[in-house]
């Protein structure tokens, strides 16, 4: 089973400044502008890259993906639809979008950039992918991975370097069956209508093959580009309905303390700093007083009001039908 790793861990023994660049996006992007990019890179990694372990990606990966990706798409032209027309980008990878991502997400501002998604397999993952080395599995909502694998099909709506398919979850370009495997990891709480893709998917796999399936539950709003539907263990069940469950489990990287934290975490950076410390000097025991009790502090009322629904409880609409 050939892979490569893309995104590097980076130390001052490797440290260059175009592989930084590379494996950190989000600093390309606000450094692009720069007079030197490369010295405005090795200022980021020594004032911020440190702290934040970020990584990098070497010239020598890229080149080895392109020709992976290369073969993986000759493998693939089979399995794609008759009806579904495409494009091919010049990285290699097949591009069914149209060239706009917005009619995956309606509403995107013109200009809008999303967070990069970019994200490990744990074991579980790790173990279904090596079973099935000498099939296909496709990666649906795949955001940037840290390794590429040969026979894994990396389909984005964002074309990242390890993307290899640009196309909509809610209909995918392949034939029934395609799949010896299917990930949809942490992908269809993003996804408008995620009982279409849950359809998408059972379509392209293969009778007996396998999905590996995480979604959001008590999470806060994290958009990428949008976040539309948190469920419940059993909301996930019956998206799923058609496919024989196996087991469902809440992994480490599901534990509750995540969902307690990133509500926390977000809930301070809501507050003016001049109000943080009222949240932050709370105990547990403080927290799980009635709400009517806390209701006056200054961390309860001076939420911002553009962004409290990130954290919310939950959401109360009314509506009005056109006449």
């Amino acid at each position: 089973m050939k892979s490569v790793e893309l995104l590097v861990p980076v130390t001052d023994a490797n440290f260059d400044p175009a592989a930084y660049l590379r494996g950190n996006p989000d600093v390309a992007a606000a450094v692009e502008s720069a007079p030197d990019p490369h010295q405005a890179a090795g200022e980021h990694w020594d004032t911020f890259g440190r702290t934040e372990q970020r990584t990098l990606t070497p010239a020598d990966a890229l080149d080895e993906i392109n020709e992976m990706r290369r073969q993986k798409v000759a493998r693939l032209r089979s399995a794609i639809r008759d009806d579904v027309p495409f494009v091919q980008r010049p990285s290699g990878a097949l591009d069914f979008l149209d060239g706009d991502r917005r009619t995956a997400h309606p509403g995107l501002e013109p200009d809008f950039v999303p967070p990069i998604s970019a994200n490990r397999y744990g074991n579980q993952v790790e173990e279904l992918i090596a079973s099935t080395s000498d099939g296909l599995v496709l990666d649906c909502g795949a955001g940037y991975r840290s390794t590429y694998y040969e026979h894994v099909v990396n389909l984005e709506i964002e074309p990242y370097p390890t993307t290899d398919v640009l196309a909509r979850g809610e209909r995918l370009p392949f034939n029934d069956g395609t799949f010896d495997a299917v990930l949809s990891l942490a992908v269809l709480e993003h996804v408008a209508e995620p009982w279409r893709a849950a359809a998408e998917i059972e379509r392209v796999l293969k009778p007996g093959g396998t999905l590996a399936f995480s979604a959001t539950f008590m999470q806060p709003f994290h958009a990428y580009p949008h976040h539309y539907f948190n469920m419940t263990p059993a909301g996930a069940r019956a998206l799923l309905g058609a496919l024989q469950l196996e087991s469902q489990t809440v992994p480490p990287n599901l534990h509750p303390l995540h969902g307690v934290s990133r509500t926390l975490q977000t809930w301070l950076e809501l507050l003016p700093e001049s109000d943080q410390d009222d949240l932050l000097d709370l105990t547990v025991r403080d927290l799980l007083k009635p709400p009517a009790e806390l209701w006056p502090r200054p961390f309860m009322q001076h939420i911002d009001a553009d962004r409290i629904d990130e954290i919310a409880a939950g959401t109360f609409l009314v509506a009005r039908k056109p006449t």
